[in-house]
């Protein structure tokens, strides 16, 4: 898999021709969010049609710390229980929570079962063992069954693959290096990442800058 910079050089390298990037109007990071977006689109598309999420797609977030709420986890009501909560790094929307691929304790392996809502439905989970069961909302994971757990361990397809420093393995939620990180894209969907942004994004800025350009030179009288 390719650094963010190498997509960057990329980019530009085609783009701009060999000429000064100071000639162009795109920055470093506009080409970060187009790859960003375009990959998000791709990695989308790609999960439709397949049974397994592609490992290369998804980033160990580490061993990340618990903290204890109570249930109602509002500033003015007390409800009188604690549960342990967590708010995840923002995971690729995709159905049934599908961005998220592992959720568990922190020996990578046991998994604590996790649902958008909280029912009773469960009671044959295959992750029942754990004892304890996890409801999402939006970015908050809030986990019961056992208040004494401190750490968990979360996997899923970032919707920034930038936010993590690490893929592939174990890492922080921390600034990534441009230049020596990977970004989470296999490698045969690099080539289709450079297309999409060439063709969706940098070849319509360019036209629309064209056509603005025209009209000044005509406003001007130099048309």
């Amino acid at each position: 898999m390719p650094s963010l910079n190498e997509i960057i050089y990329n980019i530009k390298n085609i783009a701009l021709k060999g000429k000064d990037s100071r000639t162009h109007d795109f920055s470093d990071r506009n080409i970060a969010y187009w790859a960003k977006i375009i990959r998000n689109d791709l990695v989308y598309k790609t999960l439709r049609s397949e049974d397994q999420i592609n490992k290369q797609y998804e980033q160990d977030f580490g061993c990340l710390p618990l903290r204890k709420v109570d249930a109602a986890n509002c500033n003015e009501i007390v409800w009188g229980e604690n549960l342990m909560m967590i708010t995840i790094p923002k995971l690729l929307d995709l159905p049934n929570n599908g961005g998220l691929t592992f959720f568990g304790l922190v020996d990578k392996v046991t998994r604590i079962h996790t649902s958008n809502t909280d029912n009773d439905l469960d009671n044959f989970s295959p992750y029942k063992r754990t004892g304890m069961r996890a409801i999402i909302i939006g970015q908050n994971v809030y986990v019961r069954g056992n208040n004494e757990v401190c750490f968990i361990n979360v996997r899923g397809i970032a919707d920034d693959p930038m936010i993590v420093s690490t893929c592939g393995s174990g890492g922080e939620v921390s600034c990534p290096d441009w230049d020596t990180n990977c970004y989470a894209i296999p490698s045969h969907l690099e080539s289709y990442l450079y297309d999409n942004i060439f063709n969706r994004i940098i070849g319509i800025t360019s036209r629309a800058n064209g056509e603005v350009e025209n009209k000044e030179k005509v406003g001007n009288g130099l048309l």
